[in-house]
């Protein structure tokens, strides 16, 4: 709908100028249809196509088969010492993901005196 609505906005452009003007703005609108149309058709297409074939529901669970979930399963092998799982607090996850993110939110806490400081007009 927006592709729709950004070309009848330009469209008047090609009738209401005429001579020079004509002739220097004629492009911007045709080259603004063309590039959003073909964008379209692309969005509605090719990328459907690679959604399709990266996003996958896995057959089994426990083992994705799709390249994304499957890279972040290999890495959140790798970072966890090879799949194994300690025994750690309640507290402390053995998510990667989740200990980066406790990491930097205590790092955040730490400095926001600096971070405030900075953000003052």
């Amino acid at each position: 709908m927006g592709t729709v609505a950004a070309e009848t906005a330009h469209f008047p452009m090609l009738f209401a100028l005429e001579g020079s003007m004509q002739e220097y703005i004629y492009s911007l609108p045709v080259t603004l249809s063309v590039t959003l149309g073909i964008s379209w058709i692309l969005a509605m297409t090719f990328c459907t196509v690679l959604a399709s074939s990266f996003i996958r529901a896995p057959k089994d669970p426990n083992k994705p088969t799709a390249p994304i979930p499957w890279l972040f399963a290999k890495l959140q092998q790798l970072m966890t010492k090879g799949g194994k799982q300690g025994a750690n607090s309640t507290t402390e996850s053995n998510d990667p993901v989740d200990r980066i993110f406790r990491k930097s939110v205590r790092a955040a806490i730490a400095l926001r005196k600096t971070a405030l400081q900075h953000a003052k007009p």
